[in-house]
């Protein structure tokens, strides 16, 4: 019994990095998108678009520094919330 319940956490553990990077990822790329699509539209300064069109290093740079820490933050609060979610599912089942 002991055995199976260590499996139970090691694989709520699998399952739950695996979530995280799913629904870090999507919820990352969103955010992005639509910080990115914002920026582009405001065009503060005129520093995305001007009359020589877009400047895609602007908007390489904002959506790279607004998808890298919105995906670690999100990994680390899916991974818990889903660590604790299948726990709790495996406790209340015994």
């Amino acid at each position: 019994m002991q055995q199976k319940i260590q499996r139970s956490y090691g694989l709520i553990l699998w399952l739950s990095a695996i979530l995280s990077i799913k629904w870090a990822s999507i919820f990352s790329a969103i955010v992005t998108l639509v910080i990115v699509v914002w920026e582009w539209l405001e065009n503060p300064g005129g520093i995305f678009r001007g009359a020589g069109g877009t400047q895609w290093q602007f908007v390489y740079d904002t959506a790279i520094s607004w998808f890298l820490p919105t995906f670690i933050y999100s990994i680390v609060v899916v991974f818990i919330a889903a660590t604790l979610y299948s726990a709790v599912k495996i406790i209340s089942q015994k």
